[in-house]
């Protein structure tokens, strides 16, 4: 009996021991202690979820996947910070490999700084956006294939303030009997062409012409209240004035 008491003491300290030597490789905060390795998961582990109240981030490790999930009405963020102060974020490889943002499901990519320089080094390969319109607003920072003789609009509150300039439309007619009219839906605008004097709410209307097909004309933002045409066909190939002073729409 004495041996049997023995042999179980023996046996429930070394549990205690294996327990404890468990118990320090990860602490109830989650976090491991000093001099102890930290694994989580293993070469059968198909995936990890580490659960907040504010969001989820899941590791798939079966897709070589980090997938970073918040609540329907969040915005999942990515942001490097050193100790001190925000830090500059690298996404790269470690070695020759290719870096791709965005994919077949993303409807778009934006580029925000706060007034500073985005820089590319390298060829940028970037189809132009082409809206085909036969009437109705135009679509900004967009080429407006005008397909039917029909009054166009360039948006409202598209050329309000500092933060709007940038912004274009650029308007090409599709044949050579199109005579357009394009004006801005805020009556407040200036559109803005060499030899025209147009006033704020005036429209500009194209000239028929014989070889009417093609001309165009592109009105970039470049002062709130004011679209100037950065690019056109000023003189059909007829030699005719290509574009007028519609007056007040």
């Amino acid at each position: 009996m004495a041996k049997r008491i023995t042999y179980l003491v023996i046996v429930g300290l070394l549990l205690f021991l294996a327990g404890d030597t468990l118990a320090q490789g990860l602490s109830t905060s989650g976090k491991c202690r000093g001099g102890m390795a930290c694994n989580l998961g293993e070469d059968t582990t198909t995936s990890i979820t580490l659960n907040t109240d504010g969001a989820d981030i899941g590791i798939d490790t079966t897709s070589n996947a980090l997938t970073l999930t918040v609540p329907s009405t969040g915005t999942a963020i990515f942001a490097g910070a050193d100790a001190a102060t925000p830090a500059n974020t690298l996404y790269t490889t470690t070695g020759a490999g290719t870096v791709t943002v965005g994919g077949s499901s993303v409807t778009s990519i934006s580029l925000a700084t706060d007034g500073g320089t985005v820089t590319i080094d390298g060829t940028m390969n970037a189809k132009q956006a082409v809206t085909s319109l036969a009437t109705g607003t135009l679509t900004l920072n967009s080429v407006n294939l005008a397909t039917a003789a029909a009054q166009y609009d360039i948006p409202d509150g598209a050329c309000d303030a500092a933060a709007d300039v940038g912004n274009w439309v650029t308007v090409v007619i599709e044949d050579d009997s199109t005579v357009i009219s394009i004006d801005s839906a805020d009556a407040s605008n200036v559109i803005y062409v060499p030899g025209l004097d147009l006033d704020a709410g005036d429209e500009l209307d194209s000239v028929s012409t014989a070889a009417h097909e093609g001309q165009h004309i592109t009105l970039t933002c470049l002062a709130a209240e004011g679209w100037y045409a950065t690019s056109m066909s000023y003189i059909s190939t007829t030699g005719v004035i290509a574009w007028a002073d519609g007056g007040a729409t």
